[in-house]
């Protein structure tokens, strides 16, 4: 049972730092030694990446919808806490 919580709690964090990562307003490119506007953005149900296809339009941003993993994560939660019999 601890190792199953160790998991999940290892898990979680990973997931909370890609969030974290992603999230910046701006990224730092050493290569070019320059800060530029990060064209990720992010709320609670979707991440939005901005393509830059088309100036000033919504229709250049891509979608990424979370509902998905939230519902692994529950999943992977109710696993490994409801003992099977």
């Amino acid at each position: 049972m601890k190792k199953n919580l160790i998991i999940f709690i290892l898990l979680l964090l990973g997931f909370v730092y890609l969030l974290i990562s992603i999230s910046r307003p701006e990224l730092y490119l050493n290569d070019m030694s320059m800060s530029v506007k990060n064209p990720v953005s992010l709320d609670l149900m979707h991440i939005h990446i901005d393509t830059g296809v088309a100036e000033n339009s919504k229709k250049d941003i891509f979608s990424i919808n979370l509902i998905p993993i939230y519902l692994l994560l529950l999943v992977s939660f109710a696993l490994i806490f409801v003992k099977r019999k």
